[in-house]
């Protein structure tokens, strides 16, 4: 992982995220693009939640290399937050 979490905070990223593929963990460069949606209910659901995973794992890794303690109970309250409220959209949509 090349990122500041494993770095320092003096390892150079450069120019807000321009070239990222070559400063940022190649997992995560593999995964973002997965995090864009198209213009569609469908799609936009679909990249929230690939958004969210690749969140989690990355704030994971950072707890456990910074020796934090992963706010899972929230992180999973938030998960079901965001199933529940993507389930009454859905049922809203087909009313």
């Amino acid at each position: 992982m090349a990122s500041h979490a494993v770095q320092g905070a003096r390892y150079d990223t450069w120019m807000r995220g321009r070239f990222l593929e070559e400063c940022a963990d190649p997992r995560a460069v593999a995964q973002l693009s997965s995090a864009f949606a198209h213009y569609d209910r469908q799609d936009i659901a679909r990249a929230l939640w690939a958004t969210m995973e690749l969140f989690r794992w990355r704030a994971v890794e950072t707890a456990e290399r910074w020796q934090y303690v992963f706010p899972a109970s929230s992180d999973q309250a938030v998960s079901d937050l965001v199933q529940q409220l993507l389930a009454h959209m859905n049922e809203r949509e087909h009313v």
